[in-house]
């Protein structure tokens, strides 16, 4: 009964009516079983508990998620409900340690506490004193740890101890999945987990597990994360996205000319004239309030100009390898390149990172076929993703000088190439031979 009227509390709240007496009596049930003492088993009341988490948590998201500025939401957010939220998860895992569930919802709200209290001025104030609220905090920076080590340990043995069919096997399966996505810093790991654990037969636990981490992208928590790894796994899934309310760049352009090149097309002194092309035009898309999100490698030159722009300019922006980070430094950063390389590895602590491949080259399936490139499946990689985004546009934007030049593969030409071909890309062209100009 708590979920029937959970549940029709939201989806008449959705379609504009708002019906407080069906939220109450979801807490009604809830309180009824918790009641009960003796008369319910421990899995029986941890579920209960569980269930009256699950209700505070929906009245604090619903506190916030309509406004639209992030500073105001996070405000809002830090709050006492947040805290009654993950202490009633919390309780529901302490009364029984099997019930994973309750126990990684306590570590997410936790996890969000604890990056909302950063705001030592916003935190203090949704407590009754200064201390309080320091005491608080220590003691849930204490219970966090101590679940991020039991958790992994929980999921497993749900795993083995779950047959297959359980109705709750699907949602272990994706527990350490959901950990990461807490913890992790490569996108492509935590990517990849997802992919792992979901299979076409239960897209609405993803659904699930895609509207948690949009929840967390709303309030500042690991940002650009959602978005890269959403992006990875429906475009393995082939799944259409609804369309949001953000535009999708993806960028492309020429690598700084490699010292001794015959004839210039990048020359190194025309970074900042690359640097002012870039910007004026991502700004020219940004106009009228669009929300940008970039896709981009990191070869040395436009793409690594590209990211520092983004972060300059506000704009979110996901660093595209073809190949391990540690890889593609290794093949594409040769001499003359230090600078950049530094550049580089500055933005792997700055932005969110997806890798198409676990190794160098192609894989064994694709190895022996002709006319198959890493670098050119690379750039189809990135345009498959764009284009199962969720974004409503997608354009592609490239410092390019307009000539495809032979030998070369998976570059800018090839990028524009595919593109166009898609049918559904707004293409845009810096013309690079500006930065010959005088």
């Amino acid at each position: 009964m708590a979920n029937i009227y959970e549940r029709r509390y939201r989806k008449e709240r959705a379609q504009g009516r708002n019906q407080p007496q069906l939220f109450a009596a979801s807490d009604a049930a809830i309180a009824r079983v918790l009641s009960l003492g003796q008369g319910v088993t421990a899995a029986q009341r941890a579920e209960a508990l569980a269930l009256k988490g699950r209700n505070k948590k929906t009245s604090w998201r619903l506190s916030f998620e309509t406004v639209p500025d992030q500073a105001e939401r996070r405000r809002i957010a830090t709050s006492a409900t947040l805290r009654e939220a993950y202490e009633a998860y919390r309780d529901a895992y302490l009364t029984d340690l099997n019930h994973f569930w309750s126990g990684l919802a306590a570590f997410q709200l936790g996890q969000i506490a604890l990056d909302l209290s950063k705001d030592a001025e916003e935190w203090e104030a949704s407590f009754p004193s200064n201390g309080g609220a320091s005491y608080y905090r220590e003691k849930l920076r204490q219970s966090v740890d101590q679940l991020s080590a039991l958790l992994p340990l929980v999921i497993d043995a749900a795993l083995e101890r779950l047959p297959e069919g359980h109705k709750d096997r699907v949602w272990a399966k994706m527990g350490p999945a959901d950990l990461a996505f807490l913890v992790e810093p490569n996108a492509s790991r935590v990517a990849r987990l997802y992919r792992d654990s979901v299979s076409e037969s239960h897209l609405f636990a993803w659904d699930a597990a895609k509207g948690q981490m949009k929840l967390f992208d709303s309030l500042g928590f690991r940002p650009n994360l959602a978005d890269a790894v959403i992006a990875a796994v429906e475009a393995h899934l082939c799944r259409p996205a609804a369309k949001e309310d953000y535009e999708m760049v993806i960028f492309s352009g020429h690598l700084i000319d490699e010292p001794g090149r015959p004839e210039p097309r990048f020359p190194p002194d025309r970074v900042e004239k690359a640097r002012q092309l870039i910007k004026d035009r991502l700004l020219s898309l940004q106009k009228e309030g669009r929300k940008l999100r970039v896709l981009a490698s990191a070869a040395p030159g436009s793409d690594i100009i590209c990211h520092e722009v983004c972060g300059e300019i506000n704009v979110d922006s996901t660093l595209c390898l073809p190949m391990p980070r540690n890889v593609y430094a290794s093949q594409v950063f040769t001499d003359g390149f230090d600078a950049w390389r530094t550049r580089y590895f500055n933005l792997l602590e700055k932005r969110p990172v997806l890798e198409l491949s676990d190794r160098a080259g192609l894989p064994n399936w694709l190895s022996t076929k002709a006319g198959v490139d890493a670098w050119e499946r690379g750039n189809e990689w990135v345009l498959r993703m764009a284009l199962s985004s969720s974004a409503k546009k997608i354009m592609l934007l490239a410092l390019w000088n307009q000539h495809e030049e032979p030998g070369r593969a998976g570059g800018t030409g090839h990028s524009v190439r595919i593109a166009r071909g898609s049918g559904s890309v707004d293409v845009h062209i810096i013309d690079a031979r500006e930065l010959l100009a005088n």
